[in-house]
């Protein structure tokens, strides 16, 4: 149950076009041919949706995905559609479903309701599986919808938070033990004034539970305070994210500050993530650097320094 009344939570048509990926013509045909959406009327006219409405209408959009026609879900009741919703997400789709879901809650949110959820995927998948393939696309979803004003600033906060706390909790007892691999040293860091922090932080997680020995600094870290580093008797690894909010060319320039500062000896790498990395050449073919865009190119840049017992790993392999 949401600690919010769902009534604050409106949306226009156009909300609805924006989040379900449905045609705004398509929603008011919908509407008008079988009833499909009962909209409120405001004093001026406009259409408003509560949250159900949206619930109905991404269940209508989960079904037309995989393979249901608009006529026969309409024709339907609230019961068979659910009994279809079901039999489709513990058959054959699960991801749509879920991360629908776990949006809702955001939009609503309805912590309890994400917890629900999240135990789920647990019971399902590694920590691992579920933050890469669930809530990554969530994010990148809700930031879209932000960018649009379709969701507002506490919505997105609201699920940041939420990940950032199950991710935390996750890590509690990796920090607890010994790295198990002591020849590499990797530090976690962001660039300054960057704070989004729960990439890096799964990143790190990676690194714990492979055994590798790491330290976390954190957001915002000046270049300056990482030159100390270089004077330790071991390999060095730098890992940070670079995000859209640099420009390619201050990307650049930041990156010339990092090689200049970090990678004078050869036992110092840079691993770097964001897709903005791809947009500067000279981070590609740098021999020091690695570009790790995925989860996966982590997991293997990693292995190479794993060292764990099978049944002592967190990450699937």
């Amino acid at each position: 149950m949401s600690l919010i009344d769902y009534t604050l939570v409106r949306f226009t048509i156009g909300d609805l076009s924006s989040i379900s990926g449905i045609k705004t013509p398509a929603l008011r045909m919908w509407e008008k041919r079988y009833g499909l959406l009962t909209p409120e009327r405001t004093d001026t006219n406009l259409r408003q949706y509560d949250l159900s409405q949206l619930q109905k209408l991404l269940n209508v959009r989960f079904l037309l995905q995989h393979g249901h026609k608009i006529s026969k879900i309409a024709e339907a009741s609230q019961q068979q559609v659910f009994e279809w919703v079901h039999k489709e997400v513990t058959e054959k789709h699960p991801e749509d479903y879920y991360i629908d879901e776990l949006m809702l809650s955001c939009i609503g949110y309805d912590r309890i309701r994400f917890l629900e959820l999240y135990e789920e995927l647990l019971q399902q998948h590694s920590f691992s599986v579920v933050f890469s393939q669930y809530f990554v696309p969530l994010l990148q979803k809700i930031g879209t919808l932000w960018q649009t004003n379709t969701v507002d600033i506490t919505q997105e906060h609201f699920i940041v938070q939420l990940i950032k706390e199950r991710l935390l909790l996750q890590l509690a007892p990796l920090e607890g033990k010994k790295s198990k691999t002591t020849s590499v040293l990797v530090f976690f860091f962001l660039p300054e004034n960057e704070i989004h922090e729960i990439g890096l932080y799964f990143a790190y997680y990676l690194a714990l539970a492979k055994g590798v020995q790491s330290v976390m600094l954190g957001p915002s870290v000046p270049v300056s305070a990482l030159v100390k580093f270089n004077a330790l008797p071991k390999e060095v690894i730098y890992y940070t994210h670079m995000s859209h909010s640099m420009r390619p060319s201050s990307t650049a320039q930041y990156f010339a500050q990092l090689s200049e500062a970090l990678l004078n000896q050869p036992q110092r790498q840079l691993w770097i993530s964001g897709d903005i990395v791809q947009e500067i050449p000279s981070v590609l073919t740098h021999p020091q650097v690695r570009y790790v865009g995925q989860v996966n190119d982590l997991e293997k840049a990693l292995n190479a320094y794993a060292h764990y017992d099978r049944e002592d790993s967190l990450v699937e392999q």
